[in-house]
């Protein structure tokens, strides 16, 4: 059976997202009303695209595909979470998406677990 990416969506209202073991995993809640999405993730990126549009789809903020990627922004990554004005976010990455957050901070001593 294939390996599926979930995500837990926060209390209340609760639930789950659940994608193929490609897609971004995000449960996104706004006034106790939960919206779950799988992302397609960009493909013919390199790494510093593919985190840059993760952090796109997780902030809700334009990222140019080779913009820096701060401490923060690897962090917020991490987290799985995301507060912004009004909404919670709750995200679960895929594979290809932590192997890219890896390569990136490899020279840090970081690995994403």
């Amino acid at each position: 059976m294939p390996v599926k990416n979930i995500c837990q969506c926060p209390n209340p209202p609760g639930g789950y997202v659940e994608c193929s073991k490609d897609q971004m995993a995000l449960c996104i809640v706004e006034g106790n009303v939960v919206r779950r999405v799988c992302q397609e993730v960009v493909k013919n990126e390199n790494d510093l695209g593919i985190v840059n549009f993760a952090l796109s789809i997780v902030t809700g903020a334009k990222r140019l595909s080779n913009a820096k990627v701060s401490n923060s922004d690897i962090r917020l990554l991490r987290s799985g979470e995301f507060e912004g004005t009004g909404l919670f976010l709750t995200f679960s990455l895929p594979e290809t998406i932590i192997q890219s957050l890896n390569r990136i901070d490899r020279n840090r001593g970081r690995l994403l677990k």
